[in-house]
């Protein structure tokens, strides 16, 4: 089964929902994207500087990491979206009945974000089996 986390921006709670769920996960994988994709600031297609730091405490590995923006295609090729994203939604997210909203925000300290996303991740794979 593929999994789409979605985020506003792509830079952090996407980004580290999906390596934890690929890193989990021996039968299923995920990709992530973000709504508006973009880390004001920083040079395009960089995650936030945040990210590295956090994904290696958890063994996960942050090369090659690029912001992606959420296409038509992610949607049609994904089985189920988890957004956490503020942003609203395209038209074909929406209409495509696959989208399940966890409300989990981005607000530092990333601490309580990281532990969210792991609880919700760690529940996500039990249900897939």
């Amino acid at each position: 089964m593929k999994i789409l986390f979605v985020c506003d921006h792509n830079v952090l709670r996407s980004q580290l929902a999906s390596a934890l769920f690929n890193k989990l996960a021996c039968k299923h994988y995920s990709v992530s994207a973000g709504i508006i994709a973009s880390n004001a600031g920083k040079r395009p297609g960089d995650v936030d500087s945040n990210v590295p730091a956090i994904m290696s405490s958890l063994g996960l590995n942050t090369v090659g990491n690029k912001v992606k923006k959420l296409t038509r295609q992610m949607v049609n090729s994904a089985d189920i979206i988890i957004v956490m994203a503020d942003s609203e939604w395209p038209d074909y997210l929406k209409s495509s009945g696959k989208g399940r909203t966890w409300g989990i925000t981005d607000e530092q300290p990333y601490s309580k974000t990281v532990e969210e996303i792991k609880e919700r991740v760690d529940a996500l794979i039990q249900e897939l089996g």
